[in-house]
């Protein structure tokens, strides 16, 4: 399984005329973001689809009722971004989803409301790299299922991870896996096993 990664600071340096031809209306919708960080994850975000997934043009990229992308005909696949990263899997086999999360202090009380008895059991043992950990592993699977908040962190475990035991959510049974990145955690929810994950940095030649 390849996930593909983007720096922003190298989206900074691609062309924009070549971007906007690639992907207009991501690039106009861009535009109206407040901060630059934001529109640069952005445009990140939208290069790793239309260079990996490979659809002949933006407009075939569609939304589900609760904002999941997707191409008729075309694997699932999911994007993520947070710092000054994006990334980008598909699917083999069924659904995927994919969150990145950068590993810093933050009120960690919300641990209460989004995980388990045992879950904050096996966070408080490292309680920042853990919380980012299971948080990315949370939102990964909501984002597999394609069902938005209408899906709560609270109804699913997700400490079976890197270990090929599947986890049943609702309908399906979901792989979930977990990796270290430059100061970042990468979660992935799958349907069927992965023997091996790449991480493979997206820079413009």
């Amino acid at each position: 399984m390849k996930i593909y990664t983007i720096n922003i600071k190298d989206v900074k340096k691609m062309n924009t005329a070549e971007l906007e031809a690639l992907m207009p209306e991501r690039m106009k919708k861009s535009s109206t973001y407040r901060f630059e960080e934001d529109r640069l994850r952005s445009i990140g975000a939208g290069y790793l689809i239309m260079k990996y997934l490979g659809p002949d043009d933006e407009s075939f990229i569609e939304k589900n009722q609760y904002g999941k992308l997707f191409v008729k005909g075309y694997p699932d696949f999911n994007i993520s971004h947070s710092g000054d990263y994006a990334v980008f899997a598909k699917a083999e086999e069924g659904v995927i989803g994919i969150d990145i999360e950068q590993v810093k202090q933050r009120n960690l009380k919300v641990a209460n409301k989004v995980f388990s008895d045992r879950e904050r059991e096996w966070m408080s043992e490292d309680e920042l790299n853990r919380f980012h950990i299971l948080w990315t592993l949370k939102e990964s699977v909501m984002k597999a299922l394609g069902k938005g908040l209408s899906l709560t962190f609270t109804s699913f475990e997700v400490l079976d991870f890197n270990n090929d035991i599947p986890v049943k959510v609702e309908d399906k049974e979901l792989y979930l896996y977990s990796r270290e990145f430059e100061g970042y955690y990468i979660a992935l929810a799958v349907q069927v096993p992965v023997k091996n994950i790449e991480l493979i940095h997206s820079i413009q030649t």
